[in-house]
C-alpha cells in the first residue's frame, strides 16, 4: 500500500512539474527538444490559444485563437492541452519551429497571395528558418524573416513584414527543472567593444577618477548608477552657449543607453556586474553623436584617435583641443567634442541632484 501511495505521489509531482511554464525573454534560453507555447495576452491579462486551420481556397493555414476578449485562460498553465505546443528543431545550424499537433514545420506563405498567413511543411526550407531576437526589450519570433504576431482585437495570428508592438506574442517554455542560461560578456573600457544583439550580464571594467568629472556613455541602460559609487552625481547636457556647455544633474539614478553623461563621485572599484542588460543589434558599431549649437558630442565603443585634430577631450573638468597633441586616444565608454572655436570649452555644472 505504501508503495502505491509513493508511486501516486511521484506521478502527481511529475505531472505538476509538467504543468509549469516559464516565460522566455532571452534568445539564449531557446533550446531544441523542449515544449513551447506561443500565446498572446490581451489588455486584461487573459491568454489566447493557438490552433491551425486549413484555408483550402488559398492553400494556406490560419493560426487561429479563442476570441480576443475571452476570459477562459488566466494563466499559461491553463492553456496546456488546449493549445498547440511547439518544439524548436535545429538542423544543419538552422533553427525551425515544429508544430507537435500537426507534425509539420511552420513556414511563411510569402510566395502566395496570402503572404501574412502560414504554411505547414513536412521538410523545412529557407522560408521556415526561425530567428529569435529582442527588440525594444521584447522577445520576438521571426519565421522566414517575418514577425510572428497576434492580430490586435482579433482571433488569429499573422506573419507580418513589420512589427507592431500591440501585437507582440509571448513564448513560454515547459519547465524541465533546469536553470535558464544567462549569457555573460565583458566590456573593458580599455579595449574595443563589439557585440551583436545581446541580453544578459555585462561585466564592465573601468577605472574612474575620483578627483574630477568623467565622461561616460554606455550601449545599455542602467537602472541604478550608484553601483559605480554611492555618492555619484550624474550630469547631462542642458544647453550650449558658444563655447560654454551647461550640464545639470539628472533626476533619480537611471542612465539611458547611448547618452553622453558626466559623472563625479568617490570611485573605489573598477569592476562592475550589471545584470539584465539589453543591447540591440548594431548599437556597438555606430558612432553616437549629439549636436547642440556649434558643439557636437561624439562617442564610439571602440578607441578613437584624436591626436593632431581639432577635437576636444575632458581634462581637469574642462575640454581642451587636441590639435597640438601628437597622440591622444578616446577610450570606449568615453566621449569627446568637436566644433568649438577656441582652445578650451568651458564646462558649467548647475543645479542640485534630486533623487
Amino acid at each position: 500500500m505504501r508503495n502505491c501511495l509513493l508511486l501516486l505521489c511521484c506521478l502527481f509531482l511529475t505531472n505538476a512539474r509538467a504543468q509549469q511554464w516559464v516565460q522566455v525573454d532571452n534568445p539564449s534560453q531557446v533550446s531544441p527538444d523542449v515544449s513551447y507555447i506561443i500565446t498572446y495576452a490581451n489588455e486584461e491579462g487573459y491568454y489566447h490559444t493557438l490552433y491551425s486551420e486549413k484555408w483550402e481556397y488559398y492553400g494556406v493555414w490560419w493560426f487561429r485563437s479563442n476570441k480576443y476578449s475571452d476570459k477562459t485562460y488566466s494563466s499559461v498553465a491553463s492553456l496546456a492541452g488546449k493549445t498547440t505546443q511547439f518544439e524548436v528543431r535545429q538542423i544543419n545550424g538552422q533553427r525551425y519551429l515544429y508544430s507537435l499537433a500537426d507534425e509539420k514545420y511552420v513556414s511563411n506563405a510569402e510566395s502566395t497571395s496570402q503572404a501574412a498567413q502560414f504554411l505547414l511543411k513536412d521538410e523545412p526550407d529557407e522560408a521556415c528558418i526561425l530567428n529569435v531576437v529582442r527588440e525594444d526589450g521584447v522577445l520576438c519570433l521571426k519565421i522566414g524573416g517575418r514577425y510572428f504576431q497576434h492580430v490586435d482585437g482579433s482571433a488569429d495570428y499573422r506573419l507580418n513584414t513589420n512589427r507592431s508592438k500591440n501585437c507582440d506574442i509571448e513564448l513560454w517554455r515547459q519547465d524541465d527543472g533546469t536553470e535558464p542560461t544567462v549569457e555573460e560578456i565583458d566590456f573593458n573600457a580599455g579595449e574595443d567593444f563589439h557585440t551583436d544583439a545581446f541580453y544578459g550580464t555585462v561585466n564592465f571594467h573601468r577605472t574612474f577618477s575620483s578627483d574630477y568629472l568623467n565622461t561616460l556613455i554606455l550601449p545599455f541602460a542602467v537602472s541604478d548608477c550608484r553601483m559605480f559609487a554611492s555618492d555619484i552625481v550624474v550630469y547631462k547636457m542642458s544647453h550650449v552657449d558658444k563655447n560654454t556647455i551647461t550640464f545639470e544633474p539628472i533626476e533619480g539614478y537611471a542612465l539611458e543607453a547611448n547618452t553622453h553623461y558626466l559623472v563625479k563621485g568617490s570611485f573605489s572599484k573598477s569592476d562592475f556586474t550589471i545584470k539584465e542588460v539589453d543591447i540591440p543589434d548594431g548599437v556597438t558599431e555606430k558612432e553616437h553623436t549629439l549636436k547642440r549649437g556649434n558643439i557636437t558630442f561624439h562617442a564610439r565603443y571602440q578607441a578613437v584617435s584624436v591626436g593632431s585634430t581639432p577635437s576636444y577631450i575632458l581634462w581637469k573638468d574642462n575640454f581642451y583641443r587636441c590639435s597640438e597633441i601628437a597622440s591622444m586616444t578616446v577610450s570606449p565608454s568615453c566621449w569627446y567634442l568637436t566644433g568649438a572655436s577656441s582652445s578650451a570649452v568651458i564646462v558649467r555644472t548647475a543645479g542640485n541632484k534630486t533623487p
